[in-house]
């Protein structure tokens, strides 16, 4: 456990078990810590729905690459959201991680790549999380979250796998869309 003077990306937050809400029981990874605030997306919540199905508006090309992906629930600031281990492909790079993770980047190159290579990891999130300066540290003190250091990549990469089991093994709730914004970003936009 971390105190909540020394964050930085890398580092995951677990919820208070106690949290109600769409974040109990999360577990997030933050993204970026700075003076401006901070920035992470929830790592372990799946929404049963595709990309295809839970995001309206998506360039066709972009649905025939990753339209039946697994759409994760990222947090509750809704932005399009993308975690992969593809430096080529450029995105904020995750320290603490044994293999690369990376957050956002060129969609384009990750299309490519992704059609080419059935072995990359590249996951998408309905969403994120934003805390505005000195807010994550307040509530982090009152006891919502609790910062731990590990190593990010297992626990995405657990995460995925095992939300991947149980979506392979039921039916997709394809009735409802998510309204969000259908960008992907390279960093947080101030």
């Amino acid at each position: 456990v971390l105190p909540s003077k020394t964050l930085f990306p890398g580092v995951l937050l677990l919820a208070h078990p106690l949290l109600p809400g769409p974040l109990h029981r999360a577990v997030i990874l933050l993204i970026e810590h700075n003076q401006q605030g901070s920035y992470g997306i929830v790592i372990n919540k799946s929404t049963n729905h595709s990309v295809n199905s839970g995001i309206v508006n998506l360039p066709d090309n972009f649905k025939s690459v990753f339209g039946k992906k697994l759409l994760f629930f990222g947090g509750k600031e809704r932005r399009l959201q993308c975690l992969h281990d593809q430096p080529l492909c450029g995105g904020l790079p995750i320290p603490l991680c044994e293999k690369p993770l990376l957050a956002g980047g060129d969609l384009k190159d990750l299309m490519k790549y992704d059609d080419n290579n059935k072995n990359s990891f590249i996951s998408f999130y309905a969403g994120c999380c934003y805390w505005n300066r000195n807010e994550l540290e307040k509530e982090i003190d009152l006891g919502c979250w609790i910062p731990i250091l590990s190593q990010p990549d297992k626990y995405v990469k657990l995460s995925y796998d095992l939300a991947m089991e149980e979506y392979m093994n039921e039916e997709l709730d394809d009735n409802d869309e998510f309204d969000i914004d259908n960008t992907i970003p390279d960093k947080k936009s101030d």
